[in-house]
Parts: C-alpha cells; sequence; structure tokens
C-alpha cells in the first residue's frame, strides 16, 4: 500500500522539532580525529592552521573570532578593491 503524498499534522510536528547546537569542535573531534586516530597538529598541519588554534576549536574553547586562511571577509575585500 502505498502512503499518501498529503502532509498530516504528525509529520509537520516531526518536522519542526529542533535539536540543541552542537560546537563544530565536537563535530569535528568525535567524527574526524578520534576515528582517524589525527592530531591537532596533523588537521593542523594539513589545512595551514595554527595547531594551538585548531586545539582551542577542539576543547570548545570559545574565542571572539577564529581566523581561518579561506577566511569569506578577506576575499571580499580583495574584491570590492578590484571591483
Amino acid at each position: 500500500m502505498r502512503k499518501s503524498s498529503m502532509t498530516t499534522e504528525e509529520d509537520i510536528g516531526l518536522a519542526t522539532k529542533r535539536l540543541h547546537p552542537v560546537h563544530p569542535g565536537d563535530v569535528l573531534r568525535h567524527d574526524f580525529m578520534e576515528p582517524l586516530n589525527l592530531t591537532a597538529y596533523r588537521v593542523g598541519k594539513d589545512l595551514s592552521v595554527a595547531a594551538p588554534t585548531l586545539n582551542e576549536i577542539v576543547r570548545s574553547v570559545s574565542r571572539s573570532r577564529q581566523r581561518w586562511p579561506c577566511d569569506s571577509r578577506d576575499n571580499s575585500a580583495r574584491v570590492a578593491e578590484t571591483g
């Protein structure tokens, strides 16, 4: 038997449930670093990010602004200068 394509109130209730936010450092540590046995030094070196900076992210240390080499603000400033 085919399921109806109409949305039911039950479907809407499931869609509105919210998950708690997850810190990016938790995702990086639990989903990548631990299973692949990677260190902050190795990941930082491969991403061209200082190991202490990456370690702060993984440890969920909050800073006002983390600087990454691929920061979109840097690119937009260059575009505005050449535009």
